[in-house]
C-alpha cells in the first residue's frame, strides 16, 4: 500500500509555484519577434522550407560576386566572400530549426513530464515564441558587439580579407554585417531562453524512469543542436578570418563562444542528471534493504541446518543482485553517447584547426 501511495505522489503534477521562473520569458499577450514572423510564413508556405532559404542563401551570394566583379576584383574571391551573405541570413533557418527541435523534444518528453495540457502549451509557446521587444533589444545589444569590433579590429583588416574593395562592395559587405550581427542577438536570447525553459522542465516537472530515460534524450538533442551550432559558426568564421582567427580580438570572441556553447549542452540537463543519480540511489537502498533481509533469513537458516528453506532465498537474493547490477549500469547522464561524442568533437574542431593555423604559420610557412 505504501508503494502504491508513492508512485501516485510520484506521478501528481508539479507544484504550480514552480511555475513562477516562466514570468520572465514573457507571457501569452506579447507581439512575436520578426523571426517568428518570417519563420511562420515559410512554414505556411507550400514550398519546402530549405528551398526558400536555400534560394536566399544564392540571392545572397550572387549580390556579393556581382558586386565584386562590378570592381573587378572578382578574382580575388576567397571563403570570407561566401560566409559573410551565408551569416546574413542564417539566424532565420537557425532559428526555424531550433524551434521545431524544442517543439518536438516538448512532444517526445511529455510521458515523463508532470504537467496539464494547458502547461505544455504553455511551455511550447516559451519555447518557441519570442517576445518582439525583448528580441530587438537583443539585436540592438549584438549590433554594438559589432561597433565594438570594428573599432578593435586590427587595422590591416580588410585588406588581409579582401573586402570593403570598393564603395559598392564596402556598402553589400556592411549590409551583411548588419543583417550577421542583427541576427547574432536573437539567436543567442533564443538559446539562452530555451536553455533556461528545458532546466526548469527537467528540474521541476520531469518524472525519472530509470528504465525509460529515452524521452529525456530528447532535451539533450535540444541542447546538442545548441552547442554544435555555436562551435561550427566558431569553425567557419575561424576558416574565412585566415590569420585573423588567431588575433587576440577573434580569441576574444571565440574562446568565450565556446565556452558557452559547452555550456548550453550541459547545464540545462543538470537538473536531470540529479534526478537519476537521487533514483539511482533511491533504488539501490531499497534492493539493499531487501538483499539484508534475505541474507538475515540464509544465516537463519543456516544456523538451524535448514538446507530446504535456503533455496527460496537464495534464489531470491540472486534476483536482487541482478536487479541492483541493473541499476548501477543505468547512466546518469541525461544523454545517449553517440550525441555526448559529437557535441566534444564539434567542441574540438575549433581547437584543432587554430593549433594547426600556428603550425602552418609558424613552422611550415618560414621553412618554405
Amino acid at each position: 500500500m505504501a508503494d502504491d501511495t508513492s508512485a501516485r505522489a510520484d506521478d501528481r503534477p508539479a507544484p504550480h509555484p514552480a511555475l513562477a521562473g516562466r514570468a520572465w520569458l514573457g507571457g501569452r499577450g506579447r507581439a512575436p519577434s520578426h523571426l517568428n514572423r518570417v519563420v511562420d510564413a515559410v512554414r505556411r508556405s507550400s514550398v519546402p522550407a530549405p528551398i526558400i532559404y536555400g534560394l536566399v542563401w544564392l540571392t545572397f551570394v550572387a549580390i556579393e560576386v556581382a558586386a565584386k566583379a562590378a570592381d573587378g576584383t572578382v578574382g580575388d574571391l576567397r571563403l570570407i566572400h561566401v560566409v559573410l551573405p551565408t551569416f546574413a541570413m542564417v539566424a532565420f533557418p537557425a532559428f526555424h530549426f531550433f524551434t521545431d527541435q524544442a517543439a518536438q523534444a516538448l512532444e517526445t518528453a511529455r510521458p515523463l513530464l508532470r504537467l496539464s495540457d494547458d502547461e505544455i502549451k504553455a511551455f511550447r509557446r516559451d519555447l518557441t515564441v519570442l517576445p518582439a521587444d525583448q528580441t530587438m533589444v537583443a539585436a540592438a545589444a549584438s549590433l554594438a558587439g559589432l561597433v565594438l569590433l570594428t573599432l578593435i579590429q586590427p587595422p590591416d583588416s580588410f585588406e588581409v580579407l579582401g573586402t570593403m574593395t570598393s564603395p559598392l562592395v564596402s556598402a553589400v559587405e556592411l549590409t551583411w554585417q548588419v543583417l550577421l550581427w542583427s541576427g547574432v542577438g536573437p539567436v543567442a536570447f533564443l538559446i539562452a531562453r530555451q536553455m533556461t525553459i528545458v532546466a526548469n522542465l527537467t528540474t521541476h516537472h520531469t518524472r525519472i524512469d530509470l528504465f525509460a530515460l529515452g524521452p529525456i534524450y530528447a532535451h539533450s538533442r535540444l541542447t546538442a543542436a545548441h552547442a554544435i551550432f555555436t562551435a561550427l559558426v566558431v569553425v567557419v568564421a575561424s576558416l574565412a578570418l585566415a590569420r585573423l582567427a588567431s588575433t587576440v580580438q577573434w580569441g576574444l570572441f571565440a574562446g568565450p563562444a565556446l565556452l558557452l556553447a559547452g555550456a548550453a549542452f550541459v547545464v540545462p540537463l543538470w537538473g536531470a542528471h540529479r534526478l537519476i543519480v537521487a533514483r539511482k540511489a533511491q533504488h539501490e537502498a531499497l534492493i539493499g534493504r531487501a538483499i539484508e533481509r534475505l541474507v538475515h533469513d540464509l544465516e537463519t537458516s543456516a544456523d538451524r541446518a535448514e538446507l530446504a528453506a535456503m533455496e527460496a532465498p537464495k534464489t531470491a537474493l540472486e534476483a536482487l543482485v541482478l536487479a541492483r547490477d541493473q541499476v548501477r549500469s543505468v547512466s546518469a547522464w541525461p544523454w545517449r553517447p553517440e550525441t555526448l561524442r559529437g557535441v566534444v568533437s564539434a567542441l574540438l574542431l575549433p581547437l584543432f584547426i587554430w593549433a594547426a593555423t600556428r603550425m602552418l604559420e609558424t613552422v611550415i610557412l618560414p621553412q618554405a
